[in-house]
């Protein structure tokens, strides 16, 4: 922490060197042909800003314990069933799902009707709310992230009769610069079961609490001495936009992320294929971290090295 107040611009020099250096490795890579020709559907049709190439490089040029995360993004993501393992997870006793993926896909036909339901009386009852859902399902319909809409039997008739429909909902997360609401989607992966049928043996470590913590401290005790009692300190994040979106979900799996959206002018229910992560979904927490974890572990701990 001295060495970042006493030396600032080498620390910054030396971070815009490595930027440089990898945007250079980057073109180098384009000129070569791509290890990842093969993808899964999902992940190109969503234009995804994840460029594999540098990724694989930079993972197989770091220390760094996850070497095959670009290869597991062209597959794409299950959102249901075992949890993906991963050397920078720690293991633990193994969570049995309480529904078995035989019993998840036995139980949808009936569960489907059940939610279609719900997504109906609950758009019919707040038409505020379900506008803003429609609208934001259509703008990620026009960025690529989503498919549709679709009607049942459209569906029904895409997944040949083996779906399971997720219901969304609007929360209020603050406000923005124009002091109008910020809404966040989030997609119920518990109510249609997908939660409820995914097996774990590992957990997330924490660590990065007690990181921030143990720097908020080293901030404040630098700062309380005499020479730098003329800064201030503020505390920040870095937010990546849609970031569960960026990683795809598994063709095999698209039909177990099937969002169910009501259309006020047709009082009906229209569906969507979601291409990536969504929000609410426990696979999403354990495949998006894995990658926020690398950046985190990257030596330099340049979080945008990997993107286009």
């Amino acid at each position: 922490m001295q060495h970042v107040f006493s030396k600032g611009s080498d620390v910054v020099r030396a971070r815009v060197d490595r930027i440089e250096m990898l945007r250079a490795k980057k073109q180098e890579l384009q000129k070569a042909p791509s290890l990842f020709t093969e993808t899964c559907q999902s992940l190109k049709d969503m234009r995804s800003p994840l460029d594999l190439d540098l990724l694989d490089w930079l993972l197989k040029n770091s220390p760094c314990k996850e070497k095959h995360l670009a290869k597991l993004v062209s597959r794409g993501f299950p959102i249901t069933g075992p949890l993906l393992l991963s050397p920078l997870f720690v293991d633990e006793k193994a969570r049995q799902p309480a529904v078995t993926l035989k019993q998840l896909l036995f139980t949808a036909p009936a569960r489907n009707s059940l939610i279609i339901d719900k997504v109906k009386e609950a758009g019919r009852a707040n038409k505020q709310k379900a506008k803003i859902l429609r609208d934001k399902t259509m703008k990620e319909v026009t960025q690529s992230k989503a498919r549709g809409p679709f009607s049942r039997l459209e569906i029904e008739t895409r997944h040949r009769g083996v779906w399971n429909a997720v219901r969304r909902f609007v929360i209020q997360q603050g406000y923005d610069d124009s002091g109008d609401p910020k809404w966040r989607v989030i997609d119920d992966h518990s109510d249609n079961l997908n939660n409820m049928s995914v097996f774990r043996s590992q957990k997330i470590p924490m660590d990065d609490v007690s990181t921030i913590a143990g720097m908020t401290r080293a901030v404040s005790t630098v700062l309380g001495t005499e020479d730098t009692n003329f800064l201030e300190a503020f505390l920040a994040s870095e937010d990546m936009q849609a970031a569960y979106r960026q990683l795809p979900i598994s063709d095999l799996h698209l039909c177990l992320n099937v969002v169910a959206v009501y259309i006020e002018e047709e009082d009906e229910v229209a569906f969507f294929e979601l291409l990536g992560m969504p929000f609410g979904a426990v696979h999403s927490v354990y495949n998006f971290i894995r990658l926020s974890l690398i950046h985190i572990s990257e030596p330099t701990r340049l979080r945008r090295i990997s993107y286009a």
